[in-house]
């Protein structure tokens, strides 16, 4: 087996079809319908000489796992990361009338600017004391 290949992967009870996307350390990932799975190399039986589905949510989740950047594509920026922070939740309280809930403001700046959920928590906490 390498890297690549399809399989059906059966337990006692159940079974799962999908691509390999990593074999290390005695453990094999792959991608199935429900997402990835890792499992020992031992465990269970791999049949290798299924041939895999025509285009389907496996093979598309496969594609897509291997393309997606690794960080959301941050937008052209004006002003300072602040200055935006503040900016949108202004918007949002424009919009909805409140300020945003924390989960939902630190989201919305992840979503908005491209921070991580870390920067995102920060910049809102400051943005939320400028607008309030």
């Amino acid at each position: 087996m390498e890297v690549g290949t399809w399989v059906k992967w059966t337990a006692e009870d159940f079974s799962y079809t999908g691509q390999i996307t990593k074999i290390k350390d005695g453990k094999i990932t792959m991608i199935t319908n429900d997402g990835e799975m890792t499992v020992p190399e031992g465990d269970g039986k791999f049949d290798t000489t299924w041939k895999g589905p025509a285009p389907s949510k496996v093979a598309k989740a496969a594609q897509a796992a291997k393309e997606s950047p690794k960080k959301v594509a941050k937008p052209a920026a004006t002003g300072t990361k602040k200055e935006q922070a503040i900016e949108l939740v202004r918007a949002y309280v424009a919009k909805h009338g409140s300020v945003p809930a924390r989960s939902v403001g630190i989201q919305l700046l992840v979503a908005e600017l491209g921070m991580t959920e870390g920067g995102a928590s920060t910049y809102f906490n400051e943005a939320k004391k400028a607008v309030a």
